[in-house]
């Protein structure tokens, strides 16, 4: 019996509704199947080029004599695209539809993008002069030339979406007190990669008095280890996105995420269902601090690794702490303690423990994750209220 593939052969979202229908070689049986790149002779030139094969069948939708043999198998084909349309397959066979609506549904949207411009404007004169221009505006009933050059003087550099959106400045505007002298335009490529701002050593992001109270209450919050979900009120321009940013760079301080990148071994573990019974202790998968590995001594097979942390007396004052044989969470992993100290502490970790989570990446001066146990912080609690 023969089989046949039909394939797409250009990959673009708007070519989508059209396959090619070709035979599959008896050698290549075993290797053709939805999500598989191939190529295949196109064209009256049959020249090569490369396709994804959405559907197998043994049906023939075309006179079997002017069908094609596939020609090879892409090995090296990009692997994203072909899972993606194995699902859509999938899709197909459990839910319904054809197999384009499924593509469709899959496969994204290609754009292209043009490179975006930042332009901001900068006062340039000195301010007191400046301040004098000001005042021969507001005297001719420049208005809007007046409102611009007030918010300059307030915040010496203003980006220009803002001056002619929320201000609402003409170009005109600008453009006259540019020739003036008075401020000029900047203009930067904006190449939407926040990397390269994080390289720079660009500064905290500056809040107000509203944004930084919002930034403290969940701060507080998680220093006391009541980490919940919050939701920002507020108008489109009101701030919230500061306040997002600034707390995403409180998690990355607080922990070591900041320290990964692409291909780094992170623990996963699912969480216990509270009706059995509790082996170890309880892990909550919140970061209280981050600690340094100091040292890493192997004793008949298995590890001894040595912790360092930042101490804090307020903070330990609230449970965070270790114990002789008490408990505390390393990179997500539930261990016990051994040769607590005031501010360091080791842990025995055994082979199968080595093998099976990202203890085997951490070596002298990797920093680590740290929870400590949610027990001994709701005993230092309960003794606040007893004092």
């Amino acid at each position: 019996m023969a089989f046949y593939a039909n394939v797409i052969i250009d990959i673009s979202h708007e070519k989508l509704d059209r396959t090619f229908q070709y035979r599959i070689p008896e050698k290549l049986c075993a290797q053709i199947y939805p999500g598989v790149q191939v190529e295949v002779p196109f064209g009256n030139g049959n020249r090569r080029i490369r396709g994804f094969v959405v559907e197998v069948t043994d049906r023939a939708e075309f006179d079997v004599g002017r069908i094609k043999d596939i020609g090879s198998v892409v090995t090296d084909a990009v692997a994203i695209e072909a899972q993606l349309i194995a699902l859509a397959a999938f899709m197909r066979t459990n839910y319904g539809g054809t197999m384009n609506q499924a593509l469709k549904t899959v496969i994204p949207v290609k754009h292209k993008t043009k490179q975006r411009e930042k332009r901001t404007l900068k006062l340039v004169m000195e301010r007191e002069a400046a301040a004098r221009q000001l005042d021969v505006f507001v005297q001719k009933h420049n208005t809007a030339r007046a409102r611009l050059l007030k918010e300059l003087l307030l915040y010496p550099s203003l980006s220009y979406e803002v001056v002619t959106q929320k201000l609402n400045i003409s170009p005109a505007v600008i453009r006259a007190l540019e020739e003036r002298q008075i401020l000029k335009v900047e203009k930067e490529t904006d190449y939407r990669n926040p990397i390269a701002y994080a390289k720079a050593g660009v500064s905290r992001i500056r809040m107000n008095g509203e944004q930084e109270k919002a930034v403290e209450a969940v701060r507080f919050d998680m220093q006391n280890g009541n980490c919940g979900t919050y939701l920002l009120h507020g108008v489109t321009g009101s701030g919230k996105t500061q306040v997002y940013i600034r707390l995403i760079q409180e998690t990355l301080d607080r922990s070591n995420l900041g320290d990964l990148k692409e291909g780094s071994v992170v623990n996963l573990e699912r969480s216990m269902v509270m009706n059995g019974r509790l082996d170890g202790h309880i892990v909550q998968g919140h970061v209280d601090c981050t600690a340094v590995c100091e040292s890493v001594e192997e004793v008949d097979g298995s590890r001894y690794y040595k912790f360092r942390y930042a101490v804090d007396p307020s903070m330990a004052a609230k449970g965070y702490v270790t114990v002789e044989k008490g408990s505390v969470t390393v990179n997500g992993v539930s261990l016990t303690v051994c040769d607590s100290e005031r501010d360091s502490f080791r842990v025995a970790i055994i082979p199968y423990t080595y093998e099976h989570t990202n203890f085997h990446t951490i070596e002298p001066d990797t920093r680590v994750n740290i929870e400590f146990d949610i027990i001994g912080k709701y005993l230092s609690r309960l003794a606040e209220f007893s004092r």
